[in-house]
């Protein structure tokens, strides 16, 4: 069941916009990198298994289009969802920890825009089955609404 401070917090927010991002742990994703993240990129965009690669990138890019992104960073994005780029955007060649730092910052940037419009309420469902990749990029979410709420 939703803890007293979920429902408390979904009640208060109930006559505020604001925007869900709700991350589901599973103990059969433990080991996949990120897979919650994914998980909700992949529903916010709207993306179906039968999608054809055109139409996955084309969601992604409706998805990302507020954000004004980067062709790195479209990239970055659709490498998360394995949805193919073609010729759309030149491949850039990041090494693993780059890659892994340069994602952080796309996603931890589609936030920042995200709570600069309106609140923004994120819940983790079964946080304890979290993937150690997720888990830095939340402690980074953390770190970045600590400082951003203490004005520095």
């Amino acid at each position: 069941g939703k803890s007293r401070l979920v429902i408390a917090l979904q009640e208060k927010l109930q006559n505020e916009p604001h925007t869900r991002m709700r991350y589901f742990c599973s103990p059969h994703q433990s080991e996949n990198a990120l897979h919650p993240i994914i998980s909700q990129l992949r529903r916010a965009a709207g993306l179906e298994r039968d999608d054809t690669p055109e139409t996955s990138l084309k969601k992604l890019e409706a998805l990302l289009a507020p954000s004004v992104p980067s062709d790195d960073e479209v990239q970055l994005f659709a490498g998360l969802l394995s949805t193919p780029t073609s010729d759309h955007y030149s491949r850039p060649d990041f090494t693993p920890q780059r890659r892994r730092q340069k994602t952080f910052e796309a996603l931890l940037r589609q936030l920042d825009l995200l709570a600069r419009r309106q609140l923004v309420l994120i819940l983790y469902e079964d946080v304890h089955w979290i993937d150690p990749t997720s888990r830095d990029l939340l402690d980074l979410t953390i770190e970045r609404v600590r400082r951003a709420s203490h004005g520095f």
